[in-house]
């Protein structure tokens, strides 16, 4: 998933020495023993119990820098017309994650949790302390997407500043 905030100063859920970026991209990935993501998270309060290590996901966040345009999140975003209604999805082909990670992976790292409910303590987080780039027009694209909540109250309304706390990495 990827978060994003309001203006260019707010965004990411980490920081670097202080530094907020606009935008944060999270690979959440979970232990090979568990058959998928639900069942990792199911099962953490058993590892513990068990005296296991609890930490059965593992993230690598990528922070990014306002800079040169994004190739990958330019093809998804030239297909973000089509996600007008809550349920909807894309295909886009012959994907290459590598245009999200930079080529330095020196990252930092700690011990926490899901930042999304019910954020669940189970969670080594490692966030790459090399950035890559996203252009503003990219950003300012992304802020125009709309909510996918539904209510009376939520119709047409902007996706808002990731409300999460910020952790900062020294």
């Amino acid at each position: 998933n990827i978060h994003w905030g309001r203006n260019g100063k707010v965004g990411s859920e980490h920081t670097i020495n202080g530094h907020q970026y606009p935008l944060e991209a999270h690979f959440v990935h979970f232990s090979c023993d568990f058959d998928n993501l639900e069942s990792a998270l199911s099962s953490w309060v058993e590892y513990g119990d068990e005296g296991r290590d609890i930490y059965v996901v593992g993230t690598v966040a990528v922070l990014f820098a306002l800079g040169e345009e994004n190739e990958l999140i330019q093809r998804i975003l030239d297909k973000h017309h089509r996600l007008q209604e809550n349920g909807q999805s894309v295909i886009i082909n012959n994907v290459n994650l590598n245009c999200l990670v930079p080529d330095n992976l020196g990252y930092y790292t700690y011990d926490g949790s899901f930042t999304l409910p019910p954020c669940q303590p189970c969670v080594k987080w490692h966030i790459l302390s090399t950035t890559q780039t996203v252009s503003q027009r990219q950003i300012e694209m992304l802020r125009s997407l709309l909510s996918p909540m539904t209510g009376p109250d939520t119709k047409n309304t902007k996706l808002a500043t990731n409300p999460n706390p910020v952790y900062d990495c020294q």
